[in-house]
C-alpha cells in the first residue's frame, strides 16, 4: 500500500495502483494533488520518457536543491524487482566510473515498493530522438558518436562493466559534441543474461548474434551493437524488417554480414570499413579492443582507411576469444560464460 499526506491538510491517501502525476482529489479537503510525486527526498516534476525498463522523471532533490533524472524501475509479476541486489551492484559499480561519456550516478534506492536510480540530467535528448528528426544525423556527427561511446565503454571496462544494451534511446547528448551512455548493466539485472527460449535479452535491432545462442559475450558484443547502432543512424534505416522477428528468423538475420554501402551509398569508404567490421556476425572478425576500434574510427573520421591486421587476411586462421585472453589482448568479462 502506498499512503502520502496531503500538503494542504494532511490526510492520508491511498495512493496504490495510481502512476506518478496523476491528478486525484484529496476526499478531506478537496484539494487537486499529484499521486506518488515524493520519492524520499525527490520530488517529481515532470514525464522525461518511458522505456522498457521504467519510466524517467525530472525531480528536484529537496535536500541538494538540483534536478535530476530518476529512473523508476519496472516491478516483477511479484510486484518486486526481478533482482533488486543485482540492480543495486550495477548502480554501484556505473558510479565509480568517472568519465565525461558515462552518467553520472547520485543515488539509488527503493520507495513506495519500487527500485529507483538518481541520475545526472541530460538536456540535449537521445540519439533515437536526432535520428527522428528530419535532418538525422551525418557520417560526421555518428563518427563523433561512435568515439564517444568507445571512450566511455572502455573506461567502464576497466572496472569491469559491459553495457548489454547499446541502442540509439541509451546514448544521450550532453552538448553537440559530447553524448554519455546511460543504463550499464540494467538490461541484465532485470532479465538474466542471454536468451530463453524465443526470449530476447536486449534490442533486437542492435543485440549481437552470440547473444541469441548463449555463447561467450564480451566487449565485442557491446561493439557490435554500438555498430548497429551507427548503421541505423547514418542510414535511417532501421537493421532488420521488423522489430520483434521470430526468434529463429531473428537468429537466421543476424548471422548474415551486414554492409552500410547498400544501405547508406554516399557514406565514405573508411566509414564503410570500419562500421562493417564492428558488426561482423562472428566476433573474431570484430575489433579486439576498444583501443584498435578507435583508432579506426578516429581514422575514419579523418578520412583514412588503416590497413587490417594479418589475422583478417582472407585465407589466414584467426584466433579464438581464449587466444586474446591469454595473449593479453583481451579482458574476459567477470560472469561471462566460458
Amino acid at each position: 500500500m502506498v499512503i502520502e499526506q496531503c500538503p494542504i491538510c494532511s490526510a492520508p491517501l491511498d495512493m496504490s495502483g495510481l502512476s506518478p502525476l496523476v491528478e486525484v482529489s484529496c476526499p478531506a479537503c478537496g484539494v487537486p494533488i499529484w499521486a506518488r510525486s515524493i520519492w524520499n527526498q525527490y520530488e517529481i516534476l515532470d514525464t522525461l520518457g518511458e522505456g522498457g525498463m521504467g519510466t524517467v522523471y525530472l525531480a528536484r532533490d529537496k535536500y541538494l536543491r538540483r534536478n535530476v533524472a530518476l529512473k523508476v524501475l519496472l516491478l516483477g509479476e511479484n510486484g518486486g524487482l526481478v533482482n533488486s541486489e543485482k540492480l543495486a551492484q550495477e548502480a554501484r559499480m556505473t558510479a565509480l566510473v568517472e568519465h565525461p561519456n558515462i552518467i553520472k550516478i547520485y543515488d539509488f534506492g527503493q520507495s513506495q515498493g519500487e527500485f529507483y536510480v538518481a541520475m545526472e540530467l541530460i538536456p540535449g535528448g537521445s540519439l533515437h530522438d536526432r535520428m527522428h528528426q528530419a535532418e538525422g544525423i551525418s557520417e560526421e556527427q555518428a563518427l563523433r558518436v561512435g568515439i564517444n561511446v568507445a571512450e566511455g565503454l572502455e573506461a567502464a571496462l576497466r572496472k569491469g562493466l559491459v553495457h548489454r544494451d547499446i541502442k540509439p534511446a541509451n546514448i544521450l547528448f550532453m552538448d553537440e559534441s559530447t553524448v554519455k551512455l546511460v543504463d550499464f548493466g540494467l538490461a541484465t539485472a532485470l532479465g538474466g543474461s542471454g536468451s530463453d527460449g524465443d526470449a530476447v535479452l536486449g534490442t533486437p535491432y542492435y543485440i549481437a548474434p552470440e547473444r541469441l545462442d548463449q555463447r561467450p559475450e564480451d566487449l565485442r558484443s557491446d561493439i557490435y551493437s554500438l555498430g548497429m547502432t551507427l548503421i541505423h543512424a547514418i542510414s535511417k534505416i532501421p537493421p532488420l524488417d521488423e522489430m520483434w522477428p521470430p526468434f529463429e528468423k531473428l537468429k537466421r538475420e543476424k548471422a548474415m554480414p551486414m554492409d552500410l554501402a547498400k544501405v547508406a551509398p554516399g557514406v565514405s569508404a573508411p566509414t564503410v570499413q570500419t562500421i562493417n567490421r564492428m558488426v561482423a556476425p562472428d566476433p573474431a572478425d570484430r575489433f579486439v579492443s576498444y583501443e584498435e576500434l578507435l583508432e579506426h574510427l578516429r581514422a575514419a573520421s579523418e578520412g583514412r582507411i588503416l590497413k587490417e591486421p594479418p589475422h583478417f587476411e582472407s585465407g589466414k586462421s584467426r584466433p579464438g576469444l581464449k587466444d586474446w585472453i591469454k595473449a593479453g589482448i583481451l579482458m574476459a568479462v567477470p560472469g561471462s560464460r566460458k
